[in-house]
């Protein structure tokens, strides 16, 4: 008797009932178009799944260029800094501890134009500052996000270093680490690119333009070890400079104070010198004296090249009438150069409506 293999019962078993083929072979059918379709959708998904974002191109010196039509130089009697515009109507962003002794630093602007700024904000901690300029329609540089530097990518430091004259410096270098600071909230970036003095207040960026640092300091021992504030730390900052408003100055908080006497008068006056408020100190004159100095507009000119006036001695010679005084020392912006000058002399005062009003004034320049 012959032995029935498998091939042979499947065959009689399929010709023995065709209504069981015809149903088997139907949902086979339906299983093999329904494997191809899944097998096809999950390939379309895997494809699609692992496809890499588009890598973002940019022209580095092309951003290189734009960024420094938004860097500007700083000048203060102290020497020169850097900082950059992150506002289109006149809001600049520094280093604190460039415009610390002053509050009316020269702003440089990149096509050699200048203007006298007024310090609006800072905050201590951070090193930060905000500067204001009567100017619109400026330039300005984006944020970038710091979180997302990786090690070893490349980052391009701009500012104006050891007072060299003409456009700004760049120097490139690459992101080494990011470092915590002893304070809550403010995160440094470590990079190799050099920073020298003037660098400062400057901006630190991507291949593509935006900003992922401001310049702070580099350790001289030490080659190649420079340090930034984050984008992180001063995006947040410079909003929160802006939003709350100028910082109130001592002059402002003298001038509120009731019944003052005629040496805190001439104190005054020469606060509001320093932070650029010239109206405020030409209010305090007396009518006579108005008379002989001019308008506001005449004593406004007098201040021009002036970025600061430290009143370095004051005290009252004589009560019956007031003669107040003192020594103080001007610098002044002269050409490219901050020149010092040196003064003495005294102030006449006399009261009106219950107020001390500068009424002469007798102050002469001296060598020393």
């Amino acid at each position: 008797m012959r032995r029935k293999n498998k091939s042979d019962f499947s065959l009689n078993y399929f010709l023995k009932y065709p209504n069981v083929a015809l149903v088997l072979g139907g949902i086979l059918f339906l299983i093999l178009i329904f494997n191809q379709y899944f097998d096809f959708s999950l390939k379309k998904k895997d494809v699609r799944q692992i496809q890499p974002s588009p890598i973002t191109s940019c022209d580095e010196a092309q951003a290189i260029q734009k960024v420094k039509e938004s860097v500007i130089k700083i000048k203060t009697e102290q020497g020169e800094g850097t900082g950059f515009i992150i506002r289109s109507d006149g809001y600049i962003l520094t280093s604190f501890h460039l415009v610390e002794t002053t509050n009316s630093p020269r702003i440089i602007f990149p096509d050699n134009t200048s203007l006298i700024g007024k310090v609006f904000n800072w905050d201590e901690q951070t090193d930060l500052a905000v500067i204001k300029v009567e100017k619109n329609d400026l330039k300005t540089l984006k944020f970038g996000d710091s979180d997302k530097l990786t090690a070893g990518q490349s980052v391009i430091a701009i500012g104006f270093p050891y007072l060299l004259p003409g456009e700004a410096t760049v120097t490139k270098g690459s992101f080494s680490a990011k470092r915590a600071s002893d304070f809550e909230g403010i995160e440094f970036i470590q990079i190799d690119a050099a920073l020298n003095p003037g660098n400062s207040g400057g901006p630190t960026i991507n291949s593509c333009g935006e900003v992922i640092g401001i310049n702070t300091l580099s350790i001289s021992e030490a080659e190649g070890l420079g340090f930034a504030i984050s984008s992180k730390t001063a995006n947040s900052m410079s909003d929160s400079l802006i939003s709350t408003g100028p910082k109130q100055f001592k002059a402002t908080q003298l001038a509120e104070s009731a019944n003052l006497n005629f040496q805190d008068v001439v104190s005054l006056y020469y606060s509001f010198i320093s932070i650029r408020q010239l109206e405020a100190a030409y209010n305090l004159f007396s009518e006579n004296f108005i008379e002989e100095i001019g308008s506001l507009q005449n004593f406004k000119n007098g201040f021009k090249t002036t970025l600061n006036v430290y009143l370095t001695n004051i005290e009252v010679k004589d009560i019956y009438p007031p003669l107040v005084y003192v020594e103080l020392v001007s610098a002044d912006l002269v050409g490219n150069q901050v020149v010092f000058r040196n003064y003495k002399g005294t102030w006449s005062l006399v009261q009106r409506n219950g107020e001390w009003k500068l009424d002469d004034a007798n102050i002469v320049e001296i060598n020393k």
